[in-house]
């Protein structure tokens, strides 16, 4: 499904993301982004399914 590499891809964006912040420490600890919550629970349904 092409929803779930999209969603891959999202996480692995996000991660770089958080990596580049946290080195240039422009950002203290925070919830991760609604889009990757929402990733997570597509999978969840994904496998429940």
């Amino acid at each position: 499904m092409p929803s779930e590499n999209t969603c891959v891809d999202v996480i692995n964006q996000t991660e770089f993301e958080e990596e580049s912040r946290s080195q240039n420490q422009l950002v203290g600890d925070s919830d991760p982004p609604l889009i990757e919550r929402e990733c997570v629970s597509m999978r969840e349904k994904t496998t429940k399914s």
